[in-house]
């Protein structure tokens, strides 16, 4: 795994253990104090034009570059909140939310307002999924974790007359496991996989100690449990 992604995405108050210190080249210290360069930053403000009926959506959120696919269906209403949209694809793909992350369109760039943002960008808590995805195959771009990359491909399939109630959240459908937190974005999950294979590999026990496997055990990358996800985005947002 590579150490430049750990520096893009350690959070700001983090206690760093002495392995991750050394893994790290003891650089901390120097690039925690580089963070306050944009300290004064303001989000872009975000204007409200001819914002869309309320309904409900249908969304395909696919991560790019997986092989097989790793994609899942989602209903949910399009009044959500981008913040609240990010908070959704964390759950349903079975990310751990641990890094930052950010919405794309176009040359708009939306995400949490942080003093170290490198770009103009508009703040998620004040921009609705309507006001961006209003057409069906309308498309939004959602990266997490700016270190590994991960990319996913949000694509408007759907759109539904909403009740006088809202629509709960739900994954209709999904395919192919969460990848890893950290395994070093889709280049370096193709290769775990790949170690995995080969219990004669010289980085087998040290991937399946990282992962938490005992011996006998393997990880499936075909695995989807789509009630746990439904029953965690229940308890959460409906």
């Amino acid at each position: 795994m590579n150490s430049c992604c750990y520096k893009k995405c350690l959070k700001r108050g983090e206690e760093f253990s002495p392995e991750l210190v050394s893994f790290l080249g003891g650089e901390i210290e120097d690039w925690e104090a580089d963070e306050s360069e944009n300290e004064n930053y303001e989000p872009l403000k975000w204007e409200i034009n001819n914002r869309s009926k309320r309904a409900v959506y249908q969304l395909k959120v696919s991560l790019k570059g997986s092989k097989p696919g790793i994609w899942r269906r989602i209903i949910l209403m399009n009044t959500i909140k981008l913040s609240q949209l990010h908070e959704i694809i964390q759950v349903a793909m079975g990310w751990e939310n641990y890094h930052l992350y950010e919405f794309i369109q176009g040359n708009k760039h939306f995400s949490q307002p942080h003093e170290y943002s490198e770009m103009e960008t508009y703040d998620v808590n004040e921009v609705q999924l309507r006001d961006l995805l209003f057409k069906e195959k309308g498309k939004l771009t959602y990266i997490y974790d700016f270190g590994d990359n991960w990319q996913h491909q949000i694509v408007l399939e759907k759109i539904s007359v909403a009740s006088r109630e809202n629509t709960p959240v739900q994954v209709l459908k999904g395919v192919g496991a969460c990848p890893p937190e950290d395994v070093g974005s889709i280049g370096g999950y193709g290769r775990m996989l790949n170690i995995l294979k080969n219990p004669n590999h010289e980085e087998f026990d040290e991937f399946m100690e990282w992962l938490g496997l005992e011996d006998g055990e393997i990880f499936d990358p075909l695995l989807f449990e789509i009630s746990e996800v439904n029953a965690q985005l229940d308890e959460n947002f409906n």
